[in-house]
């Protein structure tokens, strides 16, 4: 249990403060020493149960408070996860804020009792739990009400996605190509076609005239010879 200033709270047996009301004496030791065990709900009820016998109210305000106090915090700790829902605060506030209204009652109560000081040491305590889980409480709203980050392939969230298939055997059964070596055209055995220009085929014309020109002179000279021997009588 986180320690509390319960330097007041010494039974009252010792002190006297029920006057001759054994019974209210009792029920308040027995809250005190619930106290002291960590059974916050049954020092909160004992010490209730004191005051309607008639024990003193300040000393059992006190009492009643740091038992709720003690709840606070171990709702406080039971809240403090990162996904908390913002109700789960709402309960340890209302822990904090009770334990308030009893130290403040029992202040109130009276003022120049020897416990004063420590009631007053308790509420700063209080308040100060109370601001953290009221920021606490605001994230976790803030964190409900943030949209919903968008779906990047602009799909529905509830579907799935593709199966994914599988590359082909023949292409997966290939090496990578080596990247220090280049590909070469393959050789062939055709002649490259190429255009000729005007002057080009203009000269080519003139050279088959001219082959043709030599081959009918040669052909005339050939049959004259032969007109020649077929005159003779020889």
């Amino acid at each position: 249990m986180a320690r509390l200033l319960l330097l007041a709270l010494i039974p009252l047996a010792c002190l006297g403060g029920c006057g001759d009301d054994s019974a209210a004496i009792e029920m308040w030791n027995r809250g005190y020493e619930a106290l002291q065990r960590g059974a916050w709900r049954e020092a909160e009820q004992a010490a209730a149960q004191a005051a309607r016998a008639g024990a003193d109210r300040a000393r059992c305000d006190f009492l009643r408070g740091c038992a709720v106090f003690e709840q606070a915090r171990l709702a406080a700790k039971q809240a403090d996860t990162p996904m908390a829902e913002p109700f789960v605060f709402d309960v340890a506030i209302r822990y904090v804020e009770t334990a308030l209204q009893h130290w403040q009652s029992a202040l109130m109560a009276d003022e120049a009792s020897p416990h004063a000081d420590a009631l007053r040491r308790n509420i700063a305590r209080a308040h100060i739990l109370r601001d953290d889980l009221e920021q606490k409480k605001k994230a976790a709203v803030d964190r409900t009400r943030r949209p919903p980050r968008p779906n990047p392939k602009g799909q529905d969230p509830g579907a799935k996605d593709p199966p994914k298939t599988d590359k082909p055997k023949d292409a997966a059964s290939k090496p990578p190509p080596d990247p220090s070596k280049t590909d070469a055209p393959a050789p062939t055995n055709k002649l490259p076609q190429t255009s000729l220009t005007a002057d080009e085929v203009k000269q080519l014309l003139d050279r088959l005239e001219t082959r043709e020109r030599e081959k009918r002179v040669t052909r005339e000279k050939r049959m004259r010879a032969r007109s020649a021997e077929v005159d003779r009588d020889w």
